[in-house]
């Protein structure tokens, strides 16, 4: 088979910890609903914070089923929508749904808009009479709310670059938030997001994306920035957009799971909805699914909404591998390369003992459902920071469509796939072809 037809994939760990950011984004801000509005000495203890308050606490939003997200996770779902409709990105395409947002109550859970920001109120009140969307963002100083940062998250996983990630966090604020000091925070927010995904703990994606941004900035541009991050101080949760991304750094630098990320945000106090909205994003990203408490996912109301999404950023792996395995070269034996990545010791530990008489009869765990594939290993290929990858050949009769577990339209199992994959679906595998 020719070396070329393969690429290396981070299926399992990448697709998980995108539904991690996206889920992160929406239960952070549900959770902060509540406590909106309140100084921090007039908030419950920490360890009490959850999406339905201690009796007696006086609740912003008290109409407000528990459990729903405001215009923060709203804005962040039209942002993923334009992104997964529309290509290339337009600000026109997207001002059209923050549009359909504030009218209709399009991408809440049951159709009412509670929560509108000041600056984006005015915006979408410009871009309603005529006002290019590219131009309806106010450009003062003072206008450096942190509607712009609290919807960019999907600029993250929807970009192929870090480049185009800068070029995207800044152009999606232009609608509402005009100021460098917001676009700034948004490039920054989601490179920090990418290394995130990419598996790097919080510490080391901080510092990686300071050191990474200025090469995508105008000299001028990356001077600001300097003097932005020389500047930095303890963040209070205040709304203004560089204490709001402070806040969430502070709260990812001092955490060490998703729940005391996001209550740490809602401790802060004021604008608790936003700053734990931008907190959860990136512990979503970090701790993935499985990191959130289960009470809170099941406590989050418009999950069909939030399926949706998840459904529209994962394309239909079956048929594009399935297509590209026609026109694939086979060896000898009539078999294609796959490669599967998984832990070091997984690894081992399916070498070692998980192939019976040639097959690979550790499958149905390493997968999470029962399959029965005939599935040849070859070893370890080799090693990369705790990981490794298991080199396997699959048969022509197999259907790679049986290879996917797919969970809110999320597949999350990592192989190494045929390279027209890739073609087909550039936004979602990340990785490169294989020399």
């Amino acid at each position: 088979m020719s070396a070329s037809l393969t690429v290396e994939a981070s299926l399992p760990f990448y697709a998980h910890h995108v539904r991690g950011a996206v889920f992160g984004v929406l239960i952070g801000d549900a959770l902060g609903v509540p406590y909106e509005f309140h100084a921090p000495e007039e908030l419950p203890p920490k360890h009490l914070i959850d999406m339905t308050p201690p009796k007696g606490f006086r609740r912003a939003h008290a109409g407000v089923p528990p459990g729903t997200w405001s215009d923060d996770g709203a804005l962040m779902l039209a942002l993923l929508d334009s992104l997964t409709t529309v290509t290339p990105f337009t600000v026109d395409d997207f001002a059209q749904r923050m549009l359909a947002w504030r009218r209709d109550g399009k991408y809440t859970p049951d159709g009412v808009v509670f929560d509108v920001g000041i600056q984006t109120s005015t915006a979408l009140q410009r871009i309603a009479k005529g006002t290019p969307a590219a131009q309806a963002g106010p450009v003062g100083e003072r206008d450096n709310g942190s509607g712009a940062l609290m919807r960019v998250l999907p600029v993250a996983f929807m970009a192929t670059s870090d480049a185009e990630a800068v070029r995207l966090a800044r152009l999606q604020g232009l609608p509402t938030h005009g100021h460098l000091w917001s676009q700034l925070a948004c490039a920054l927010y989601v490179l920090v997001a990418r290394e995130l995904l990419a598996g790097q703990p919080f510490d080391a994606a901080y510092e990686r994306a300071c050191a990474a941004l200025p090469a995508f900035l105008k000299p001028d541009e990356a001077q600001v920035f300097s003097t932005l991050l020389a500047g930095r101080t303890p963040g209070r949760g205040s709304g203004f957009v560089l204490d709001s991304l402070w806040s969430a750094f502070d709260c990812l630098a001092a955490t060490s799971s998703f729940e005391d990320a996001v209550r740490s945000a809602i401790a802060l106090g004021h604008d608790t909805d936003t700053t734990a909205c931008i907190a959860g994003g990136l512990a979503g990203a970090l701790y993935g699914p499985q990191g959130i408490p289960e009470r809170w996912r099941q406590a989050l109301r418009g999950r069909g909404l939030v399926d949706a999404a998840l459904a529209a950023i994962a394309l239909d792996v079956g048929d594009a591998c399935d297509d590209a395995l026609k026109r694939a070269e086979y060896n000898d034996a009539g078999r294609v390369m796959l490669f599967h990545t998984t832990t070091r010791e997984r690894a081992q530990s399916i070498l070692a003992e998980g192939f019976r008489n040639g097959r690979l009869s550790g499958v149905e765990e390493a997968v999470g459902r029962g399959v029965s594939l005939a599935l040849e290993a070859v070893g370890i290929l080799h090693e990369v920071e705790g990981d490794a990858i298991i080199e396997i050949e699959v048969p022509r009769e197999v259907n790679l469509r049986e290879y996917f577990v797919v969970e809110d339209g999320m597949p999350v199992w990592e192989l190494l796939v045929p390279a027209d994959v890739v073609t087909a679906w550039p936004r979602r595998l990340k990785g490169q072809v294989r020399p």
